[in-house]
This record gives structure tokens, C-alpha cells and sequence, in this order.
């Protein structure tokens, strides 16, 4: 289902692609993947902190993902939260 909603946001078809994203994490609700996916929707919606936290849960299924740690630090750098971080150096 992930590979199917990544096809559809591929071809711009946003409602199809949540649909998938969506039906695969209800399906399993530890696949990663699928919780990525949704983050990335939200960060496409502009809605930096959601994504932030859907990045946060797939990072705590699979702490190695590379993809949702680069879209973790994205979502980040969109927000207030990023700033605090930046005045340590």
C-alpha cells in the first residue's frame, strides 16, 4: 500500500496517496514507512509540526531511517523549534 501511495504521489493524485498512506498504517500501525509517508504529507500541506511528529514516531519504530531523519530535521527547520537549537552555536 505505501509503494501504491508513493506511485500516486508521484502522478500529483494527493487524495489517492493519503488513501494508501493512510490504509497502510491502519493496516500496521508500526510500519514506518507508512507513518513517513503521512509526515510527508503534512509537511506538503505546510503543516510542519504534525509532520515533525509523524517523523518522531517513525524514527521510534525504526531509529535507523535515514529518509525520516532527514525529514525530521526539514520539518524542524520549518518551525519555532529549530531557533533554539541554532542560538547553541
Amino acid at each position: 500500500m505505501v509503494n501504491m501511495g508513493l506511485i500516486y504521489r508521484a502522478q500529483m493524485k494527493w487524495g489517492e496517496s493519503l488513501q494508501m498512506f493512510t490504509a497502510a498504517h491502519e493496516a500496521d500501525p508500526r510500519n514506518s514507512g507508512a507513518i513517513n509517508n503521512l509526515g510527508n504529507v503534512d509537511f506538503e500541506e505546510g503543516r510542519f509540526e504534525e509532520a515533525a511528529i509523524k517523523f518522531l514516531d517513525a524514527l521510534d519504530i525504526k531509529p535507523t531511517d535515514e529518509e525520516a531523519l532527514c525529514n525530521l530535521a526539514l520539518a524542524l527547520k520549518k518551525t519555532k523549534y529549530l531557533d533554539y537549537a541554532q542560538l547553541a552555536f
